[in-house]
């Protein structure tokens, strides 16, 4: 098992790697995440180095969107455990994100607090460039699949920001991506009024806008509703 395990670790770096345990697979994701966390901040190649260990529970609906923002801070702060951030220069914007989550609750203001984590996180990431870092993420079939999109990308960025990434998830041969539409005039709703998340429709067949990530139905589009970030 050791062996396979440092495997793995060398294997890591500049991909995603996805795990699936094939028995019992709620409690065997979760043990195999464990035992790889644990072996991997004992192992003398790489106990020095930061191992972000991320494990969702339960299951999390298309409505808490919050969770994109909890994940990346909960990465940010983690990676400073154990390393040396001598040439980190973030701490001005996690402080800037603080504030905002006090005064900028709701609504689209979200996507501010989101850059401003997400900011801080990848110039954390830069200063841990000449070093390794690693996350192991368990669970995240837990999430419906319109945030998974959306954590899918957050988390495809952070590879390419050099986080050297394990995913374990249920098995899942016959599932398909659905997603609700974003545009606050799905349906005709006027700008005052929108519909809520709940009285949307979900579909299999959607837009994401590459600037912001909020999904798009084909039914807006032909009626000329586009994202205001395209």
């Amino acid at each position: 098992m050791a062996a396979s395990l440092c495997w793995w670790a060398r294997s890591w770096k500049g991909r995603v790697s996805d795990i699936v345990p094939r028995t019992r697979a709620n409690e065997a994701e979760t043990t195999l995440t464990a035992i790889i966390s644990q072996h991997l901040r004992s192992h003398p190649n790489s106990k020095q180095h930061p191992v972000v260990s991320v494990f969702i529970a339960s299951d999390v609906s298309n409505y808490q969107a919050s969770i994109i923002e909890d994940f990346l801070e909960n990465v940010y702060l983690k990676l400073s455990q154990g390393a040396s951030l001598d040439k980190d220069e973030s701490d001005d914007l996690y402080e800037d994100f603080e504030l905002a989550r006090e005064t900028c609750p709701e609504g689209t203001r979200l996507r501010l607090r989101l850059k401003l984590i997400r900011e801080a996180l990848h110039i954390r990431l830069k200063a841990l460039r000449d070093s390794r870092s690693f996350l192991l993420l368990d669970g995240i079939d837990r999430i419906d699949s319109t945030l998974r999109i959306l954590l899918e990308k957050e988390i495809a960025d952070l590879q390419d920001a050099g986080l050297s990434i394990l995913l374990t998830s249920r098995l899942a041969v016959f599932e398909q991506d659905v997603g609700i539409c974003d545009h606050r005039n799905h349906g005709g709703a006027p700008d005052d009024d929108p519909l809520s998340p709940q009285d949307r429709e979900a579909s299999s067949l959607f837009l994401v806008c590459r600037t912001c990530g909020d999904l798009l139905c084909f039914e807006c589009r032909g009626a000329g509703r586009i994202c205001e970030n395209w």
